[in-house]
Protein backbone atom coordinates (compact mmCIF):
# COMPACT_ATOMS: atom_id res chain seq x y z
CA UNK A 1 0.00 0.00 0.00
CA UNK A 2 2.46 1.99 -0.40
CA UNK A 3 4.64 4.30 -3.07
CA UNK A 4 7.45 2.78 -4.80
CA UNK A 5 10.45 2.70 -4.15
CA UNK A 6 11.74 5.09 -6.57
CA UNK A 7 15.15 6.39 -7.21
CA UNK A 8 13.99 9.39 -5.88
CA UNK A 9 12.21 8.38 -2.80
CA UNK A 10 15.45 6.04 -1.90
CA UNK A 11 17.56 9.32 -2.09
CA UNK A 12 15.28 11.16 0.42
CA UNK A 13 16.02 7.79 2.72
CA UNK A 14 19.09 7.98 2.65
CA UNK A 15 19.24 11.68 2.93
CA UNK A 16 17.31 11.04 6.21
CA UNK A 17 20.01 8.66 7.98
CA UNK A 18 23.07 10.79 6.74
CA UNK A 19 20.92 13.95 8.29
CA UNK A 20 19.90 12.14 11.60
CA UNK A 21 23.59 10.88 12.17
CA UNK A 22 25.48 14.52 12.06
CA UNK A 23 27.12 15.66 14.79
CA UNK A 24 25.31 18.48 16.89
CA UNK A 25 28.37 20.42 16.29
CA UNK A 26 28.50 20.23 12.75
CA UNK A 27 28.92 23.66 10.62
CA UNK A 28 26.92 22.61 7.31
CA UNK A 29 24.67 24.27 5.38
CA UNK A 30 23.20 21.53 3.10
CA UNK A 31 23.25 18.13 2.39
CA UNK A 32 22.65 16.57 -0.98
CA UNK A 33 21.94 12.74 -1.73
CA UNK A 34 22.12 11.48 -5.56
CA UNK A 35 21.26 7.82 -6.32
CA UNK A 36 22.18 6.59 -9.83
CA UNK A 37 20.16 3.67 -11.11
CA UNK A 38 22.59 3.55 -14.41
CA UNK A 39 24.55 5.67 -16.12
CA UNK A 40 21.83 7.37 -17.83
CA UNK A 41 19.45 7.73 -14.90
CA UNK A 42 20.07 9.12 -11.76
CA UNK A 43 18.15 11.07 -9.02
CA UNK A 44 18.53 13.04 -6.16
CA UNK A 45 17.18 14.68 -2.98
CA UNK A 46 18.26 17.81 -1.08
CA UNK A 47 17.68 20.43 1.79
CA UNK A 48 19.11 22.90 3.57
CA UNK A 49 20.48 21.39 7.67
CA UNK A 50 20.07 22.53 10.57
CA UNK A 51 22.20 25.27 12.33
CA UNK A 52 25.18 24.04 14.54
CA UNK A 53 23.41 25.94 17.69
CA UNK A 54 20.90 22.55 17.70
CA UNK A 55 17.87 23.91 16.62
CA UNK A 56 15.22 21.51 15.52
CA UNK A 57 14.76 19.76 12.30
CA UNK A 58 12.50 17.25 10.95
CA UNK A 59 10.80 16.40 8.00
CA UNK A 60 10.49 18.60 4.89
CA UNK A 61 9.81 21.13 7.50
CA UNK A 62 13.59 20.96 7.95
CA UNK A 63 16.61 23.71 7.52
CA UNK A 64 16.35 26.60 9.03
CA UNK A 65 17.34 28.93 12.53
CA UNK A 66 14.79 30.08 14.66
CA UNK A 67 11.75 31.35 13.64
CA UNK A 68 12.49 30.61 10.02
CA UNK A 69 10.57 29.99 7.44
CA UNK A 70 10.50 26.02 6.63
CA UNK A 71 12.94 24.72 4.32
CA UNK A 72 11.37 22.11 1.72
CA UNK A 73 13.33 19.40 0.37
CA UNK A 74 14.14 19.52 -3.82
CA UNK A 75 14.15 16.33 -5.77
CA UNK A 76 15.84 15.32 -9.28
CA UNK A 77 15.28 13.54 -12.05
CA UNK A 78 18.06 12.80 -14.46
CA UNK A 79 17.64 11.23 -18.13
CA UNK A 80 20.11 11.10 -20.38
CA UNK A 81 20.86 10.86 -24.37
CA UNK A 82 23.15 11.99 -27.29
CA UNK A 83 23.77 12.71 -30.78
CA UNK A 84 26.42 13.45 -33.30
CA UNK A 85 25.91 16.34 -35.10
CA UNK A 86 28.70 18.63 -37.94
CA UNK A 87 28.95 22.17 -37.35
CA UNK A 88 31.39 25.30 -38.40
CA UNK A 89 31.82 28.50 -36.30
CA UNK A 90 31.76 31.95 -37.44
CA UNK A 91 34.85 34.56 -36.76
CA UNK A 92 38.43 34.87 -35.81
CA UNK A 93 38.28 33.55 -32.17
CA UNK A 94 37.57 30.19 -33.21
CA UNK A 95 40.47 29.67 -35.30
CA UNK A 96 40.47 26.16 -36.98
CA UNK A 97 36.73 25.96 -35.70
CA UNK A 98 35.97 27.63 -38.69
CA UNK A 99 35.85 24.92 -40.89
CA UNK A 100 33.32 22.59 -40.79
CA UNK A 101 34.12 19.86 -38.19
CA UNK A 102 31.82 17.79 -35.90
CA UNK A 103 31.47 15.81 -32.41
CA UNK A 104 28.98 14.13 -30.16
CA UNK A 105 26.70 16.10 -27.38
CA UNK A 106 26.28 13.74 -24.36
CA UNK A 107 23.30 15.86 -23.22
CA UNK A 108 21.69 15.01 -19.63
CA UNK A 109 18.09 16.87 -18.85
CA UNK A 110 18.04 17.27 -15.04
CA UNK A 111 14.05 17.84 -13.58
CA UNK A 112 13.74 19.65 -10.33
CA UNK A 113 11.39 20.62 -7.96
CA UNK A 114 10.35 21.04 -4.05
CA UNK A 115 8.24 17.58 -3.43
CA UNK A 116 7.39 14.49 -5.33
CA UNK A 117 3.83 13.79 -6.64
CA UNK A 118 1.26 12.29 -3.68
CA UNK A 119 0.50 8.86 -4.43
CA UNK A 120 3.57 8.36 -7.42
CA UNK A 121 5.86 8.87 -5.48
CA UNK A 122 8.63 10.75 -8.28
CA UNK A 123 8.90 14.18 -9.07
CA UNK A 124 8.15 13.77 -12.85
CA UNK A 125 7.22 10.70 -15.05
CA UNK A 126 10.95 9.59 -15.91
CA UNK A 127 9.52 7.81 -19.02
CA UNK A 128 8.33 11.34 -20.27
CA UNK A 129 11.24 12.87 -19.71
CA UNK A 130 12.94 10.62 -21.42
CA UNK A 131 10.94 10.61 -24.02
CA UNK A 132 11.01 14.73 -23.99
CA UNK A 133 14.74 14.56 -24.57
CA UNK A 134 15.10 11.79 -26.96
CA UNK A 135 12.30 13.75 -29.30
CA UNK A 136 14.31 16.81 -28.82
CA UNK A 137 17.54 15.05 -29.77
CA UNK A 138 16.64 13.46 -32.83
CA UNK A 139 15.88 16.79 -34.29
CA UNK A 140 19.82 17.22 -34.10
CA UNK A 141 21.44 14.05 -34.52
CA UNK A 142 23.55 13.21 -37.60
CA UNK A 143 22.92 17.00 -39.00
CA UNK A 144 24.45 19.54 -40.02
CA UNK A 145 23.62 22.31 -37.64
CA UNK A 146 24.55 25.31 -40.09
CA UNK A 147 21.97 23.96 -42.39
CA UNK A 148 19.29 24.40 -39.85
CA UNK A 149 17.31 27.44 -40.24
CA UNK A 150 16.25 27.33 -36.27
CA UNK A 151 20.16 28.71 -35.58
CA UNK A 152 20.30 30.88 -38.83
CA UNK A 153 22.68 33.90 -37.86
CA UNK A 154 23.65 32.20 -34.45
CA UNK A 155 26.49 30.17 -34.06
CA UNK A 156 25.87 26.59 -32.70
CA UNK A 157 28.06 26.42 -29.51
CA UNK A 158 27.77 24.50 -26.68
CA UNK A 159 25.43 27.32 -25.45
CA UNK A 160 23.02 27.81 -27.92
CA UNK A 161 22.54 24.26 -28.26
CA UNK A 162 21.89 23.66 -25.05
CA UNK A 163 19.15 26.38 -24.42
CA UNK A 164 17.37 24.79 -27.78
CA UNK A 165 17.53 21.33 -26.13
CA UNK A 166 16.05 23.31 -23.50
CA UNK A 167 13.35 25.08 -25.47
CA UNK A 168 12.07 21.77 -27.06
CA UNK A 169 12.10 19.49 -23.61
CA UNK A 170 10.40 22.17 -21.35
CA UNK A 171 7.61 22.52 -24.01
CA UNK A 172 7.16 18.80 -24.56
CA UNK A 173 7.00 17.81 -20.94
CA UNK A 174 4.45 17.24 -18.48
CA UNK A 175 3.91 19.99 -15.85
CA UNK A 176 2.98 18.87 -12.29
CA UNK A 177 3.04 21.51 -9.79
CA UNK A 178 6.14 20.55 -8.12
CA UNK A 179 8.76 20.55 -11.32
CA UNK A 180 10.00 23.79 -10.69
CA UNK A 181 13.09 24.53 -12.91
CA UNK A 182 15.02 22.00 -16.03
CA UNK A 183 18.81 22.09 -16.79
CA UNK A 184 20.20 20.70 -19.97
CA UNK A 185 23.82 20.05 -19.49
CA UNK A 186 25.51 19.17 -23.16
CA UNK A 187 29.12 17.20 -23.07
CA UNK A 188 31.59 17.89 -25.97
CA UNK A 189 33.95 15.74 -24.18
CA UNK A 190 34.79 14.28 -21.25
CA UNK A 191 36.65 17.41 -19.97
CA UNK A 192 34.54 19.84 -21.47
CA UNK A 193 30.94 21.19 -20.73
CA UNK A 194 28.21 23.50 -21.30
CA UNK A 195 24.97 23.68 -18.65
CA UNK A 196 21.72 25.70 -19.51
CA UNK A 197 19.49 26.13 -16.19
CA UNK A 198 15.60 28.09 -16.16
CA UNK A 199 12.56 28.07 -14.06
CA UNK A 200 9.69 26.51 -15.74
CA UNK A 201 7.32 29.79 -17.14
CA UNK A 202 9.88 32.06 -16.10
CA UNK A 203 10.69 34.86 -18.49
CA UNK A 204 14.86 35.31 -17.50
CA UNK A 205 17.38 34.33 -19.75
CA UNK A 206 18.29 30.96 -17.35
CA UNK A 207 21.83 30.78 -16.52
CA UNK A 208 24.62 29.22 -18.50
CA UNK A 209 27.34 27.22 -17.08
CA UNK A 210 30.53 26.50 -18.81
CA UNK A 211 32.89 23.77 -17.17
CA UNK A 212 36.49 22.62 -18.04
CA UNK A 213 38.62 19.91 -16.57
CA UNK A 214 42.26 19.56 -15.92
CA UNK A 215 44.39 17.17 -13.43
CA UNK A 216 47.78 17.34 -11.75
CA UNK A 217 49.45 14.74 -9.44
CA UNK A 218 51.49 16.34 -6.10
CA UNK A 219 52.53 14.89 -3.11
CA UNK A 220 51.34 17.14 0.16
CA UNK A 221 51.91 16.32 4.27
CA UNK A 222 48.76 16.10 5.98
CA UNK A 223 48.01 14.67 10.02
CA UNK A 224 49.12 11.60 8.70
CA UNK A 225 52.19 12.35 7.28
CA UNK A 226 52.99 12.56 3.48
CA UNK A 227 50.54 11.07 1.04
CA UNK A 228 50.20 12.13 -2.98
CA UNK A 229 47.18 12.39 -5.27
CA UNK A 230 46.13 12.73 -8.89
CA UNK A 231 43.66 15.97 -8.60
CA UNK A 232 40.95 16.05 -11.03
CA UNK A 233 39.81 20.02 -11.34
CA UNK A 234 36.75 21.11 -13.03
CA UNK A 235 35.83 24.97 -13.12
CA UNK A 236 32.92 26.25 -13.48
CA UNK A 237 32.10 29.57 -15.34
CA UNK A 238 28.48 30.85 -14.71
CA UNK A 239 26.44 33.95 -16.32
CA UNK A 240 23.35 35.03 -18.07
CA UNK A 241 24.62 36.79 -21.03
CA UNK A 242 25.65 34.78 -24.52
CA UNK A 243 28.35 37.59 -26.12
CA UNK A 244 26.09 38.03 -29.16
CA UNK A 245 28.96 38.07 -31.70
CA UNK A 246 29.78 34.59 -30.90
CA UNK A 247 27.13 33.23 -29.17
CA UNK A 248 29.18 32.09 -26.27
CA UNK A 249 28.82 32.42 -23.00
CA UNK A 250 33.00 31.90 -22.07
CA UNK A 251 35.36 30.92 -25.31
CA UNK A 252 35.67 27.65 -23.90
CA UNK A 253 39.51 27.12 -24.94
CA UNK A 254 40.56 29.73 -23.04
CA UNK A 255 38.78 28.45 -20.13
CA UNK A 256 40.85 25.27 -20.77
CA UNK A 257 44.39 27.58 -20.91
CA UNK A 258 42.91 29.37 -17.85
CA UNK A 259 42.65 26.32 -15.75
CA UNK A 260 45.46 24.34 -17.09
CA UNK A 261 47.55 27.43 -16.53
CA UNK A 262 46.78 27.57 -12.95
CA UNK A 263 47.77 24.08 -12.29
CA UNK A 264 51.01 24.31 -14.48
CA UNK A 265 52.71 25.09 -11.32
CA UNK A 266 51.52 22.26 -9.00
CA UNK A 267 52.11 19.26 -10.99
CA UNK A 268 54.71 16.85 -10.13
CA UNK A 269 55.43 18.88 -7.07
CA UNK A 270 55.40 18.48 -3.34
CA UNK A 271 52.54 21.28 -2.46
CA UNK A 272 54.11 22.77 0.78
CA UNK A 273 57.70 23.06 -0.67
CA UNK A 274 55.66 24.45 -4.28
CA UNK A 275 53.54 26.97 -1.69
CA UNK A 276 55.36 27.79 1.09
CA UNK A 277 53.19 31.29 1.91
CA UNK A 278 50.13 29.04 1.73
CA UNK A 279 50.80 25.19 2.86
CA UNK A 280 54.44 25.44 4.77
CA UNK A 281 55.47 25.06 8.14
CA UNK A 282 52.83 26.48 10.74
CA UNK A 283 50.15 26.89 7.97
CA UNK A 284 47.01 25.11 7.51
CA UNK A 285 47.39 21.55 5.77
CA UNK A 286 46.69 21.40 2.13
CA UNK A 287 43.28 19.72 2.19
CA UNK A 288 41.39 20.04 -1.45
CA UNK A 289 39.39 22.69 -0.02
CA UNK A 290 42.89 24.81 0.46
CA UNK A 291 43.75 23.63 -3.03
CA UNK A 292 40.48 24.49 -4.73
CA UNK A 293 40.43 27.99 -3.21
CA UNK A 294 44.15 28.81 -4.89
CA UNK A 295 43.38 27.29 -8.71
CA UNK A 296 40.21 29.51 -8.16
CA UNK A 297 42.40 32.42 -6.99
CA UNK A 298 45.04 31.95 -10.08
CA UNK A 299 41.91 31.51 -13.13
CA UNK A 300 40.12 34.64 -11.76
CA UNK A 301 43.38 36.53 -12.26
CA UNK A 302 43.45 35.44 -15.81
CA UNK A 303 39.56 36.70 -17.10
CA UNK A 304 39.91 39.06 -19.46
CA UNK A 305 38.31 42.39 -18.40
CA UNK A 306 35.65 41.83 -21.36
CA UNK A 307 34.03 38.98 -19.46
CA UNK A 308 30.37 38.89 -19.02
CA UNK A 309 30.38 35.96 -15.90
CA UNK A 310 28.72 36.29 -12.74
CA UNK A 311 30.64 33.48 -11.02
CA UNK A 312 33.54 30.95 -10.88
CA UNK A 313 33.32 27.79 -8.66
CA UNK A 314 36.25 25.38 -8.85
CA UNK A 315 35.93 21.16 -7.97
CA UNK A 316 39.24 19.63 -6.78
CA UNK A 317 38.81 15.25 -6.77
CA UNK A 318 41.29 13.16 -4.73
CA UNK A 319 39.33 10.21 -5.83
CA UNK A 320 36.03 9.38 -7.18
CA UNK A 321 35.12 9.18 -3.37
CA UNK A 322 36.43 12.69 -2.32
CA UNK A 323 36.09 16.00 -3.55
CA UNK A 324 36.19 19.81 -2.43
CA UNK A 325 34.69 22.79 -3.82
CA UNK A 326 35.10 26.64 -3.93
CA UNK A 327 33.20 29.13 -5.32
CA UNK A 328 32.44 33.18 -5.52
CA UNK A 329 30.35 35.48 -7.59
CA UNK A 330 32.79 37.22 -10.03
CA UNK A 331 33.36 41.30 -10.15
CA UNK A 332 31.30 42.43 -13.42
CA UNK A 333 33.28 43.60 -16.30
CA UNK A 334 33.07 47.29 -15.76
CA UNK A 335 35.93 46.53 -12.97
CA UNK A 336 33.79 47.57 -9.82
CA UNK A 337 35.46 45.41 -7.17
CA UNK A 338 34.55 42.40 -5.29
CA UNK A 339 36.59 40.68 -2.50
CA UNK A 340 36.83 38.65 0.18
CA UNK A 341 34.81 35.52 0.60
CA UNK A 342 31.70 36.89 -0.01
CA UNK A 343 32.40 38.15 -3.48
CA UNK A 344 31.55 36.92 -5.80
CA UNK A 345 33.39 -13.81 -28.84
CA UNK A 346 32.81 -22.61 -37.72
CA UNK A 347 31.44 -25.29 -38.11
CA UNK A 348 33.69 -28.50 -37.59
CA UNK A 349 36.26 -25.93 -35.76
CA UNK A 350 36.98 -27.35 -31.97
CA UNK A 351 34.10 -25.36 -29.95
CA UNK A 352 35.87 -22.03 -27.77
CA UNK A 353 35.58 -22.12 -23.83
CA UNK A 354 33.94 -19.09 -21.92
CA UNK A 355 36.03 -17.09 -20.04
CA UNK A 356 35.38 -16.06 -16.74
CA UNK A 357 36.33 -12.72 -14.97
CA UNK A 358 36.28 -11.17 -11.81
CA UNK A 359 37.21 -7.70 -11.17
CA UNK A 360 37.67 -6.14 -7.72
CA UNK A 361 38.92 -2.13 -7.90
CA UNK A 362 40.81 -0.30 -5.14
CA UNK A 363 43.31 2.84 -4.62
CA UNK A 364 45.96 4.17 -3.15
CA UNK A 365 47.71 7.39 -2.57
CA UNK A 366 51.09 7.54 -2.79
CA UNK A 367 53.92 10.18 -3.16
CA UNK A 368 57.37 8.98 -5.09
CA UNK A 369 60.18 10.54 -7.12
CA UNK A 370 61.79 8.72 -10.13
CA UNK A 371 65.58 8.78 -11.06
CA UNK A 372 66.80 10.00 -14.55
CA UNK A 373 67.04 12.96 -16.82
CA UNK A 374 64.26 11.39 -18.88
CA UNK A 375 62.00 11.87 -16.03
CA UNK A 376 62.13 15.45 -16.66
CA UNK A 377 60.30 17.66 -13.37
CA UNK A 378 59.08 13.68 -11.71
CA UNK A 379 62.63 13.65 -10.73
CA UNK A 380 61.35 15.54 -7.56
CA UNK A 381 58.81 14.27 -5.31
CA UNK A 382 55.26 14.00 -6.08
CA UNK A 383 52.62 12.20 -5.57
CA UNK A 384 49.50 10.40 -7.17
CA UNK A 385 45.91 8.38 -6.72
CA UNK A 386 46.44 5.38 -8.25
CA UNK A 387 43.00 3.52 -9.20
CA UNK A 388 43.72 -0.18 -9.13
CA UNK A 389 41.51 -2.90 -10.67
CA UNK A 390 42.87 -7.18 -10.09
CA UNK A 391 41.18 -8.71 -12.77
CA UNK A 392 41.14 -12.87 -12.35
CA UNK A 393 40.52 -14.77 -15.27
CA UNK A 394 39.68 -18.27 -16.09
CA UNK A 395 37.57 -20.88 -18.57
CA UNK A 396 34.92 -22.42 -15.98
CA UNK A 397 33.18 -21.76 -13.28
CA UNK A 398 33.83 -23.81 -10.26
CA UNK A 399 31.66 -26.68 -9.71
CA UNK A 400 29.14 -26.11 -7.22
CA UNK A 401 29.59 -22.41 -6.43
CA UNK A 402 28.93 -21.18 -9.32
CA UNK A 403 31.77 -18.77 -9.43
CA UNK A 404 35.16 -18.59 -11.03
CA UNK A 405 37.16 -17.10 -7.58
CA UNK A 406 35.51 -15.90 -4.10
CA UNK A 407 34.87 -12.58 -4.91
CA UNK A 408 35.37 -11.41 -1.46
CA UNK A 409 39.02 -13.30 -1.36
CA UNK A 410 39.94 -11.11 -4.52
CA UNK A 411 38.86 -8.02 -2.29
CA UNK A 412 40.62 -8.63 0.47
CA UNK A 413 43.67 -9.80 -1.62
CA UNK A 414 43.87 -6.38 -3.40
CA UNK A 415 42.85 -5.09 0.33
CA UNK A 416 45.89 -5.71 1.40
CA UNK A 417 48.02 -5.64 -1.18
CA UNK A 418 47.71 -1.75 -1.61
CA UNK A 419 47.54 -1.26 1.85
CA UNK A 420 51.27 -1.68 2.08
CA UNK A 421 51.59 1.26 0.06
CA UNK A 422 48.93 3.50 0.43
CA UNK A 423 49.95 7.10 2.26
CA UNK A 424 53.50 6.07 1.93
CA UNK A 425 56.34 7.59 0.16
CA UNK A 426 57.35 4.75 -2.13
CA UNK A 427 61.14 6.07 -2.21
CA UNK A 428 61.09 5.22 1.38
CA UNK A 429 60.22 1.52 0.78
CA UNK A 430 62.80 -1.22 0.88
CA UNK A 431 61.20 -3.88 -1.92
CA UNK A 432 62.12 -0.52 -4.45
CA UNK A 433 65.06 -0.42 -3.63
CA UNK A 434 67.27 0.28 -6.79
CA UNK A 435 64.43 0.61 -9.31
CA UNK A 436 62.48 3.93 -9.98
CA UNK A 437 58.72 3.33 -8.63
CA UNK A 438 56.91 3.23 -12.05
CA UNK A 439 53.54 2.08 -12.90
CA UNK A 440 54.74 -0.37 -14.38
CA UNK A 441 56.82 -1.81 -10.99
CA UNK A 442 54.20 -1.04 -8.95
CA UNK A 443 51.38 -2.84 -11.36
CA UNK A 444 54.09 -5.86 -10.94
CA UNK A 445 54.57 -5.75 -7.31
CA UNK A 446 50.80 -5.43 -6.65
CA UNK A 447 50.29 -8.35 -8.59
CA UNK A 448 53.06 -10.42 -6.88
CA UNK A 449 50.86 -9.66 -3.33
CA UNK A 450 47.76 -10.26 -4.74
CA UNK A 451 48.56 -13.24 -6.37
CA UNK A 452 50.24 -15.05 -3.49
CA UNK A 453 47.02 -14.01 -1.25
CA UNK A 454 44.72 -15.70 -3.85
CA UNK A 455 43.12 -19.24 -3.79
CA UNK A 456 43.82 -21.03 -6.31
CA UNK A 457 40.17 -23.23 -7.33
CA UNK A 458 41.49 -25.33 -10.81
CA UNK A 459 40.07 -22.89 -13.32
CA UNK A 460 41.85 -19.65 -12.71
CA UNK A 461 44.07 -18.92 -14.88
CA UNK A 462 45.67 -15.90 -15.60
CA UNK A 463 46.00 -12.28 -12.95
CA UNK A 464 46.18 -8.49 -14.34
CA UNK A 465 46.46 -5.58 -12.53
CA UNK A 466 45.65 -2.29 -14.23
CA UNK A 467 47.35 0.62 -12.53
CA UNK A 468 45.34 4.20 -13.69
CA UNK A 469 47.11 7.20 -12.62
CA UNK A 470 44.82 9.31 -14.54
CA UNK A 471 41.79 9.36 -16.15
CA UNK A 472 44.09 9.11 -19.70
CA UNK A 473 46.70 7.24 -19.06
CA UNK A 474 47.12 3.89 -17.82
CA UNK A 475 49.18 0.56 -16.98
CA UNK A 476 48.48 -2.70 -17.06
CA UNK A 477 50.43 -6.21 -15.78
CA UNK A 478 49.10 -10.01 -16.83
CA UNK A 479 50.41 -12.95 -15.99
CA UNK A 480 49.40 -16.56 -16.01
CA UNK A 481 49.43 -17.82 -12.21
CA UNK A 482 52.04 -20.29 -11.72
CA UNK A 483 53.72 -19.18 -15.07
CA UNK A 484 57.92 -18.43 -14.64
CA UNK A 485 57.80 -16.36 -17.31
CA UNK A 486 57.61 -11.71 -16.76
CA UNK A 487 54.46 -10.99 -18.29
CA UNK A 488 52.76 -8.83 -20.57
CA UNK A 489 53.13 -5.15 -19.99
CA UNK A 490 50.46 -2.46 -21.40
CA UNK A 491 51.01 1.20 -21.63
CA UNK A 492 47.53 2.61 -22.20
CA UNK A 493 47.06 7.03 -23.32
CA UNK A 494 44.42 8.37 -24.36
CA UNK A 495 43.53 11.51 -26.91
CA UNK A 496 40.32 13.02 -28.24
CA UNK A 497 39.30 14.85 -31.38
CA UNK A 498 36.68 16.53 -33.23
CA UNK A 499 36.04 16.04 -36.71
CA UNK A 500 32.78 15.69 -39.08
CA UNK A 501 32.57 13.00 -42.19
CA UNK A 502 30.25 11.72 -45.09
CA UNK A 503 29.17 8.11 -44.54
CA UNK A 504 25.90 6.81 -46.14
CA UNK A 505 23.68 9.03 -44.37
CA UNK A 506 25.30 12.53 -45.06
CA UNK A 507 27.56 14.55 -43.57
CA UNK A 508 27.94 13.82 -39.27
CA UNK A 509 29.82 14.46 -36.64
CA UNK A 510 31.76 13.10 -33.78
CA UNK A 511 34.28 13.47 -30.44
CA UNK A 512 36.60 10.57 -31.19
CA UNK A 513 38.63 9.07 -28.57
CA UNK A 514 41.62 7.41 -29.16
CA UNK A 515 43.23 4.75 -26.97
CA UNK A 516 46.95 3.73 -27.83
CA UNK A 517 48.06 0.36 -26.05
CA UNK A 518 52.09 -0.27 -26.16
CA UNK A 519 53.00 -3.81 -25.27
CA UNK A 520 55.67 -5.86 -24.24
CA UNK A 521 57.29 -7.99 -21.68
CA UNK A 522 60.98 -6.52 -20.89
CA UNK A 523 60.95 -3.59 -18.97
CA UNK A 524 64.10 -0.69 -19.08
CA UNK A 525 66.46 -1.29 -16.52
CA UNK A 526 67.41 1.90 -16.19
CA UNK A 527 64.19 4.11 -16.23
CA UNK A 528 61.91 0.60 -15.13
CA UNK A 529 59.50 1.31 -17.04
CA UNK A 530 58.30 -0.37 -20.50
CA UNK A 531 58.17 2.57 -22.52
CA UNK A 532 57.96 6.44 -21.79
CA UNK A 533 54.28 7.20 -20.77
CA UNK A 534 55.08 10.95 -21.83
CA UNK A 535 56.21 10.44 -24.93
CA UNK A 536 53.43 7.55 -25.80
CA UNK A 537 51.16 10.63 -24.78
CA UNK A 538 52.85 12.76 -27.30
CA UNK A 539 52.94 10.37 -30.47
CA UNK A 540 49.38 10.10 -29.74
CA UNK A 541 48.43 13.36 -29.29
CA UNK A 542 50.49 14.37 -32.64
CA UNK A 543 48.71 11.53 -34.34
CA UNK A 544 45.35 12.96 -33.87
CA UNK A 545 46.40 16.87 -34.10
CA UNK A 546 45.52 17.54 -37.36
CA UNK A 547 41.97 15.42 -37.53
CA UNK A 548 40.87 17.84 -34.73
CA UNK A 549 38.17 20.08 -36.19
CA UNK A 550 38.28 18.89 -39.48
CA UNK A 551 36.22 17.71 -42.10
CA UNK A 552 37.76 14.08 -42.55
CA UNK A 553 37.03 13.88 -46.46
CA UNK A 554 38.58 16.88 -46.92
CA UNK A 555 42.19 16.58 -44.56
CA UNK A 556 42.63 12.96 -46.23
CA UNK A 557 41.69 13.24 -49.32
CA UNK A 558 43.81 10.65 -50.57
CA UNK A 559 42.55 8.19 -47.80
CA UNK A 560 38.63 9.25 -47.59
CA UNK A 561 37.79 11.56 -50.34
CA UNK A 562 35.60 10.99 -53.99
CA UNK A 563 35.62 6.94 -54.88
CA UNK A 564 37.39 6.61 -51.86
CA UNK A 565 36.37 4.16 -48.50
CA UNK A 566 34.21 6.18 -45.81
CA UNK A 567 35.97 7.21 -43.16
CA UNK A 568 34.58 4.52 -40.36
CA UNK A 569 35.88 4.95 -36.97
Amino acid sequence: GKPPPTAGAIARVIWEAVAEGLPPEHRLAGLKVLVREHDEAAAEYSRPLAPADGDSCGGDNCGGGTGAAPARGEGTVVRRGRCMIAHSFRGEAFGPAQALHGCTYVVDAVCRGVQLQAGANYLVDICAAESALKAALARYDRRNLDDLAEFAGDNTTCERVARAVWERVAAALPRPPALASLQIVVRESDVARVEYERSLGASDGGLYSVCVRARFMAARTLAGGVEGSTFVVDALFSGRELDPRATFLFDICLAEELLQRAVAHLHQTHLDEQLPHLFGAGKPPPTAGAIARVIWEAVAEGLPPEHRLAGLKVLVREHDEAAAEYSRPLAPADGDSCGGDNCGGGTGAAPARGEGTVVRRGRCMIAHSFRGEAFGPAQALHGCTYVVDAVCRGVQLQAGANYLVDICAAESALKAALARYDRRNLDDLAEFAGDNTTCERVARAVWERVAAALPRPPALASLQIVVRESDVARVEYERSLGASDGGLYSVCVRARFMAARTLAGGVEGSTFVVDALFSGRELDPRATFLFDICLAEELLQRAVAHLHQTHLDEQLPHLFGAGKPPPTA
